[in-house]
């Protein structure tokens, strides 16, 4: 839970850093281009994405005192400021599950926000139509998108158990979809009206 905290707190950090620094428009009736990496990133000043180094620096300290893995700023498709704490280096891999968590959220947000999605109350089945699922009945047609960033599905799921066997199934999204419903805990799931 306390890394997680420091996680949303680093986040947060980053979302003022990006939202709230201050940036020189682009010259009247000039396009900006962003060129968004394949196989690499293009790196860049922070000044020259208008961003200010000195709150960048102040980040990169606020890692390594909150024992962050690493750090990676870009701005206008260019990477600003990367930063590694040891042991973690680049290139090298490692779990981050609570991490994903924030950035899917984020992304839901930005789906929202764009009209690509019209709602967080859609039942997640809907967006599965061709699969055939497991363990299928109204309670789990009812688990939307919102039970699933609240991490309120329902859904039988232990870390120690799924997690490797999850890493062994050829379809992700298919194992998770099959869960049952767990035993364990009270689920308070409203099924939607007809």
């Amino acid at each position: 839970m306390v890394f997680l905290a420091l996680i949303r707190s680093a986040l947060a950090i980053a979302a003022l850093l990006l939202f709230g620094a201050s940036y020189s428009e682009a010259a009247e009736g000039e396009v900006a281009a962003y060129e968004w990496p394949t196989a690499g990133w293009r790196v860049s000043t922070p000044e020259e994405q208008g961003m200010d180094s000195a709150a960048l620096a102040d980040l990169v300290d606020f890692g390594a005192s909150h024992g962050l893995n690493s750090l990676l700023v870009a701005r206008r498709g260019m990477i600003v400021v990367e930063a590694f704490y040891a042991p973690f280096r680049a290139g090298l891999k490692h779990r981050t599950r609570s991490v994903t968590k924030s950035v899917t959220g984020t992304l839901v947000g930005i789906a929202v926000k764009e009209g690509r999605l019209d709602s967080l109350d859609r039942p997640v089945v809907e967006f599965f139509p061709d699969r055939q699922i497991a363990n299928l009945d109204e309670r789990k047609r009812a688990i939307t998108i919102q039970h699933l960033l609240d991490m309120t599905s329902g859904l039988d799921w232990n870390e120690e158990s799924f997690v490797p066997a999850m890493h062994h199934s050829n379809d992700w999204t298919q194992f998770f979809l099959d869960r049952a419903f767990s035993t364990t805990v009270e689920v308070r799931i409203c099924c939607r009206p007809s």
